[in-house]
Formats: structure tokens, sequence, C-alpha cells
């Protein structure tokens, strides 16, 4: 009697992909100042 035995190994593979999103986002403000000088000159005769 010969007895043969027929063994089926299933191997499964699960692949997870994640994608990250970074979003940078910039703001400059520009801030002018403006000096004026006023030079008065009083003259007297």
């Amino acid at each position: 009697t010969t007895e043969t035995t027929t063994e089926t190994t299933t191997t499964e593979t699960t692949t997870e992909t994640t994608t990250t999103e970074t979003t940078t986002e910039t703001t400059t403000t520009e801030t002018t100042t403006e000096t004026t000088t006023t030079e008065t000159t009083t003259e007297t005769t």
C-alpha cells in the first residue's frame, strides 16, 4: 500500500500604499514706512 499526501500551501500578500500630502503656504507681508520731513524757515526782516 502506498500512501500519497499532497499538501497545498497558499501564501497571501497584501500591499498597502499610504500617500501623505503636505502643502506649505508661505505668505509675505511687506510694510513700507514713509517719513516726510518738513522744513520751515522763518526770516525776519
